[in-house]
């Protein structure tokens, strides 16, 4: 019997092929209600495929299934704009949700930033998702901004 595929993260420059799937989920869990355009969403997401360290995307999958992304990016909350860069748009399909990919999204994507020389990192999201990234090992230092909670990672 076949071992089962495992799930694999890679460096979105190193899979432009998933730009499509990055993007979509990306626009439609936040942007779309927002009013933003998939063309333009996408376009953002393009940016993360130059040689920078910020911004960067990573996408997780098994085998040929999408299964997830995350971002590191400049500026997340405009309502703290001296926070910087942020780890951002993690998303994870339903069907891969509970099995740790979230926590080695995270994980990969701080541990990228890390080893390139940055030594801070922060993330918002919504309360009900704070003990999460607390599990991960992320600190809480702002309660409800904008409905948020804010939480910073030191190298």
């Amino acid at each position: 019997m076949p071992e089962p595929e495992t799930i694999r993260i890679d460096d979105l420059r190193d899979r432009p092929d998933r730009v499509p799937d990055v993007a979509d989920r990306i626009w439609t869990a936040w942007w779309r209600d927002a009013g933003v355009s998939l063309e333009d969403l996408t376009a953002l997401v393009h940016d993360g495929l130059g040689p920078s360290v910020v911004p960067s995307t990573f996408v997780a999958h098994r085998g040929e299934r999408f299964a997830g992304t995350a971002s590191i990016i400049a500026h997340d909350m405009d309502a703290r704009p001296n926070y910087s860069p942020w780890v951002a748009a993690v998303w994870v399909e339903a069907e891969h949700r509970g099995c740790g990919v979230g926590s080695r999204l995270v994980r990969h994507v701080s541990d990228f930033a890390f080893a390139a020389g940055i030594t801070r990192l922060y993330l918002y999201c919504e309360p009900s998702k704070a003990s999460f990234y607390e599990g991960l090992g992320w600190l809480r230092i702002e309660a409800d901004v904008e409905g948020n909670d804010i939480f910073v990672l030191d190298a």
